[in-house]
């Protein structure tokens, strides 16, 4: 499952561009960084805590909540692994 919505998500994300979400701030920064075959991107946002952040605090809310979708997964799939 983790496997099918990683991948759909990844999709997603090599499409957007962070131009229009906020800068890293005093509360912190969140990156991350995709190759996928000869494609290489990287995205820095400040610190989200949750979707209402997302919401809230971007130009582009769409790409900054397909960000933090990635993220969320990510981390569950590290816990599952673990």
């Amino acid at each position: 499952m983790f496997n099918r919505l990683s991948h759909r998500l990844l999709g997603m994300i090599m499409k957007e561009d962070d131009n229009k979400w906020p800068e890293p701030d005093g509360v912190g920064r969140q990156e991350l960084e995709i190759v996928m075959g000869n494609e290489h991107i990287s995205f820095t946002t400040s610190k989200i805590g949750s979707l209402v952040d997302v919401l809230q605090s971007s130009k582009d809310t769409e790409g900054l909540r397909i960000f933090y979708y990635l993220v969320q997964v990510s981390a569950l799939k590290k816990s599952s692994a673990n």
